[in-house]
């Protein structure tokens, strides 16, 4: 249920024109808003709730074993997770 959620969550945003590989930045959210100072209380989504955020988390981790999936290890600093960034996608032939 989790998958399909995220699924149309995907074609909405989208409008049916997904990627030819999806980059999943693996950092679970309560680690992402801690990074960030906590959530933006001006921010709609970013206000709706740990439970909101573990389920679209859970969501993309249900999701990365597809082939158009690439999970990235967040665990260093931004300069080392754009050099990883960087190294997959010359991996893949993208760039």
């Amino acid at each position: 249920k989790i998958l399909e959620f995220v699924m149309k969550a995907n074609c909405f945003a989208f409008e049916n024109c997904l990627p030819d590989l999806n980059v999943f930045l693996d950092l679970p959210p309560r680690l992402a808003f801690l990074r960030k100072g906590g959530a933006d209380l001006n921010d709609r989504i970013e206000t709706s709730g740990d439970e909101f955020f573990d389920r679209v988390y859970e969501g993309y981790n249900n999701l990365k074993n597809r082939d158009d999936f690439v999970t990235i290890d967040t665990c260093g600093n931004k300069h080392q997770t754009h050099a990883i960034i960087l190294q997959t996608l010359k991996n893949r032939g993208i760039i």
